[in-house]
């Protein structure tokens, strides 16, 4: 069995670019031609997924007609029984969007005004990656620090010790 999960993991992952995990659904855009894939069952859920567009950065994710913008991961509470999503790639890098956060619980998601904020449940240690054009500041909780970007990626380790307690994270464009 799992010899075939893996290889069903690596087709859709390689055909659509998207990974399932029990914290949501990652898209990884390709500068390729669209695509489809439809009636996808997957963490006991339906998945209609489109691949629009040209460009290796997504623009934004439509969730059942409602658009999420600033990341490339579906956390798993907004996820519906039966899912419709289209992916609309762009060739122009966002301005901030989460690249990465693999491992982790993210509630609460928002993204308005260039403004990033979510619940995170953290266990030990994580890699955050912030795909941007710009320094950021990260808030953990009220604690804000500014990160230099590198090549257009901030990468952070955040770590909680403390695994029953969720994370309040805000990300914005650096103050000057």
């Amino acid at each position: 069995m799992f010899v075939f999960r893996a290889f069903y993991q690596t087709l859709i992952r390689s055909f659509i670019g998207v990974d399932f995990d029990a914290f949501g659904v990652t898209f990884y855009p390709y500068d390729g031609e669209e695509n489809k894939i439809e009636n996808l069952s997957v963490l006991g859920k339906k998945f209609n997924i489109t691949n629009k567009g040209n460009g290796r950065y997504i623009k934004e994710i439509l969730l059942n007609g409602k658009a999420i913008k600033g990341t490339n991961r579906i956390p798993y509470d907004m996820l519906s029984n039966e899912n419709d999503i289209t992916v609309c790639k762009c060739e122009e890098k966002p301005c901030i969007a989460i690249h990465s956060f693999n491992g982790v619980s993210i509630t609460e998601y928002n993204f308005k005004e260039g403004v990033i904020s979510f619940n995170a449940q953290i266990t030990g240690h994580n890699l955050l990656k912030i795909e941007t054009d710009c320094d950021v500041d990260v808030s953990i909780n009220g604690n804000k620090k500014k990160y230099c970007s590198e090549n257009g990626i901030v990468k952070l380790t955040i770590t909680n010790d403390n695994t029953e307690d969720l994370l309040n994270i805000v990300i914005s464009k650096a103050e000057k």
